[in-house]
């Protein structure tokens, strides 16, 4: 037991920090509800209806065509409704959101250790370790969460398994990899619940697994089981993605005539916009930030006012602004070493800056040209953020590792 421990201290550490993060965010006695609320526990039998008959939603308005992919929930329903039964329903929305909290930066660990680097190494454990703390510890994370949507919790959780298994595969080739990559994909398919979400990370992945098998110089080999990873993540998401792809065919702008669009949209990327910065993008800050919240008496106040006052201390802006920099001489010394995951992340780099810096110099005249001239897109990344954040966010984490890696490097020289 003491060598189990001892060998696996760094997993068991990051582990408990998630888990205290998480305990520090319960409050007994609490429901875990507001902003876009999920509430099977209130009445399951009604839930599964509305996801199972999910391509009319009979329960908005007079009965609408859903925009939303609820069936995609059916896949979240097989952690949610077993746990119903041993947990009191005001803990089981707490809870689905820890357990979230706790695997992302797992599988940040282990994508460093098992993929980036490939080594037993104490530098290794320790800048997985520091990888995985960076994916919880930012203020991207903490946007993400202060205002809980179980598809962002659930697409911050995945991420890392599903970029984990599908290299794993490819250098591996073994169908029990595959059977577990197909078994993650399958959960992560909430993530769709509002689609686009799923279409960005899905492209996204698309251009990092092209990418890698590119770096590679092995793509003959590599396209085989390329196109089954491709395969098997539609395959798997067919459940939901045809009621959506139904929905979409026969929309006729339902979407762009709604008052919520007409009252909202812009008024939505406007907020983005404003925040699509290079100084806000070094330390993820976004919208949120100018959000506000009802606290009663008919008055409003700033969402996030004690992280506002926070980051009103130039000591927190600095220490932000160094881990960037470590990331960014990570970035360097991953390219100088050649090393092929990091060199093909710089297709999920390239993609969040993109998208996070919107209409904003130096690239805005590309997005304005989409914008204006693709509905579909105007609509559907009215919130770049949302859509491209925890993709950005892990990518840097990786970065962050190889500098540290770096920093360990450069001092054991010095010490020398």
């Amino acid at each position: 037991m003491k060598n189990y421990l001892y060998k696996n201290r760094f997993l068991l550490l990051l582990v408990t920090i998630s888990a205290l993060v998480s305990s520090a965010n319960y409050d007994v006695g609490t429901i875990l509800s507001g902003w876009d609320t999920l509430h099977p526990e209130f009445n399951f039998g009604l839930y599964f209806k509305r996801i199972l008959f999910g391509v009319w939603q009979e329960n908005q308005g007079l009965g609408a065509l859903a925009t939303q992919s609820h069936a995609s929930e059916i896949a979240r329903m097989f952690i949610y409704y077993p746990l119903s039964f041993i947990l009191p329903d005001s803990l089981l929305r707490y809870s689905y959101f820890f357990l979230t909290i706790i695997l992302g930066p797992v599988g940040v660990y282990f994508f460093v250790k098992q993929i980036v680097f490939k080594e037993n190494h104490l530098k290794t454990e320790v800048s997985a370790f520091l990888a995985g703390l960076f994916y919880l510890l930012n203020l991207g994370t903490l946007q993400h969460f202060y205002v809980p949507f179980e598809m962002f919790a659930t697409h911050f959780a995945s991420l890392p398994w599903l970029l984990l298994f599908s290299i794993h595969y490819l250098d591996d080739k073994k169908p029990k990899t595959l059977l577990i990559f197909s078994v993650i994909t399958f959960f992560s398919a909430s993530m769709a619940h509002t689609s686009t979400l799923w279409f960005a990370f899905f492209g996204s992945f698309l251009t990092f697994l092209f990418s890698y098998c590119l770096v590679r110089k092995n793509f003959k080999s590599d396209f085989k089981r390329l196109i089954i990873i491709i395969a098997a993540s539609i395959l798997i998401n067919l459940f939901w993605l045809l009621p959506n792809i139904y929905f979409i065919a026969n929309d006729n702008g339902a979407v762009s005539n709604s008052k919520i669009h007409s009252l909202f949209s812009d008024e939505a990327f406007a907020q983005n916009q404003s925040f699509g910065t290079i100084k806000d993008l070094l330390i993820f800050k976004n919208f949120l930030f100018n959000w506000g919240e009802y606290v009663g008496n008919n008055k409003f106040a700033p969402l996030l006012d004690e992280w506002s006052l926070y980051l009103q201390s130039s000591a927190v802006i600095l220490i932000g602004y160094f881990f960037s920099l470590v990331a960014i001489v990570g970035l360097i010394y991953s390219i100088i070493k050649k090393n092929k995951v990091a060199t093909a992340l710089l297709s999920f780099l390239g993609i969040g800056i993109f998208f996070w810096l919107n209409t904003n110099p130096p690239f805005g005249f590309i997005y304005n040209l989409l914008r204006d001239n693709i509905p579909f897109f105007r609509e559907a990344l009215r919130f770049p953020f949302t859509k491209f954040s925890i993709i950005l966010i892990f990518t840097v984490s990786i970065y962050f590792a190889y500098g540290v890696s770096f920093i360990i490097i450069a001092a054991s020289k010095i010490k020398e």
